[in-house]
């Protein structure tokens, strides 16, 4: 069982998954299920999925293909994006005659944004998009989650998650989401598992996509420190104080709930991606 999600904020596009492949009474191993096709600064394409592997290759190589090679093409947009992304999954799903040969991908796509654009400050040079059962959405939310986001618990962290709105939220704050929630259902989930694996797309700037671990467990910690922002939120809303959740005494839970916040998001912009 796959998690893989996409958070879509102003300033890029989150892409997280679990690694782990499992090929049912036989065994378990480990294998990227995140696929980049770029060019430069100019444009980028990210793919993840829940599925058959050898089925997300087939889709990877046809639209590298259409993106990379195609002559026809010269400039690449959101349409000629969703197009190849539909065209490439319609014609591998129709190949598929097992139950575990289904695939659903997630697709998402970043341009270097016009001058014009940049001065109204506007996100149109990002996509997300959903190819789930064979039909090819843009979500209107900014989560997108396939295989193991249909479970509870992933559907619960995202509806707790999704408060903090996208109008408000920044791509550093999604990648800490994006993490917690698939360390969550690798915890939780059965046949999840394996290394996580994220990407990020921005506008005008190249995919953020091998990250160090040490980076990615400094995230991971990020995590467990919104997760503790959570149970205060909840906790001193409701007036009551527990022994795990700790506060100066005299100081008003408003106090230290925001003094939490600001030490989450100073820990953010401390983190070094490689930007």
């Amino acid at each position: 069982m796959t998690i893989a999600l996409g958070i879509q904020t102003p300033d890029g596009i989150v892409l997280c998954s679990d690694s782990q492949l499992t090929v049912p009474q036989y065994m378990k191993y480990s294998d990227s299920k995140i696929r980049i096709i770029e060019n430069g600064e100019e444009w980028s394409v990210a793919l993840t999925y829940s599925g058959d592997p050898e089925r997300m290759n087939r889709i990877y190589e046809s639209m590298r293909q259409s993106l990379l090679t195609d002559p026809k093409q010269e400039t690449i947009n959101a349409d000629y994006v969703r197009n190849c992304f539909g065209e490439s999954l319609a014609d591998v799903r129709q190949s598929i005659i097992h139950s575990y040969e289904n695939i659903d991908v997630m697709c998402a796509f970043s341009r270097k944004m016009t001058h014009e654009e940049e001065l109204r400050s506007t996100n149109a040079g990002l996509y997300l998009f959903s190819g789930k059962n064979g039909v090819v959405t843009q979500p209107k939310n900014e989560f997108s989650i396939l295989g193991a986001g249909d479970s509870s618990l992933t559907r619960y962290l995202e509806n707790l998650l999704s408060s903090f709105g996208q109008s408000y939220m920044e791509y550093l704050t999604a990648l800490v989401i994006g993490v917690y929630i698939v360390e969550q259902a690798k915890k939780y989930v059965d046949m999840c598992g394996g290394d996580l694996q994220v990407c990020v797309l921005r506008c005008g700037y190249k995919p953020l996509f091998r990250f160090n671990p040490e980076i990615l467990n400094r995230i991971a910690e990020l995590g467990t420190s919104l997760e503790m922002i959570l149970q205060k939120t909840i906790v001193y809303s409701l007036g009551v104080e527990i022994a795990a959740i700790n506060y100066e005494k005299g100081e008003t839970w408003e106090g230290s709930l925001i003094k939490a916040i600001n030490g989450s998001r100073n820990n953010l912009w401390k983190l070094e991606l490689g930007t």
